[in-house]
C-alpha cells in the first residue's frame, strides 16, 4: 500500500464527546492495544484531532488521517 507506514497504529474506535474530550483506541503496531486523549501519544504518533469516523496524528512533521472502516 503507497505511503502505508508499518509503525502507523491502527485506529479501532473512538468514544467521548467530541471534539474536546473524546479519546482514541488503537492497535499498535506491536499488537498492543491503547487508549489515548487528545494531545497525547501513542508511540511516535500524537493525537491531534478526532471526529466520529476520523483521528489525526503527527510525528516527526508527518501527519496521518486514520479512519474507522464501515461498521458491519
Amino acid at each position: 500500500m503507497p505511503g502505508y507506514d508499518e509503525s502507523q497504529p491502527e485506529l479501532i474506535g473512538i468514544a467521548g464527546r467530541l471534539p474536546d474530550d473524546v479519546e482514541v483506541m488503537l492497535r499498535m503496531s506491536d499488537g498492543q492495544t491503547r487508549t489515548i486523549g487528545l494531545g497525547e501519544n501513542a508511540g511516535e504518533w500524537r493525537l491531534d484531532s478526532a471526529q466520529a469516523d476520523r483521528a489525526v496524528f503527527s510525528a516527526g512533521g508527518r501527519q496521518i488521517i486514520l479512519t474507522l472502516g464501515p461498521l458491519p
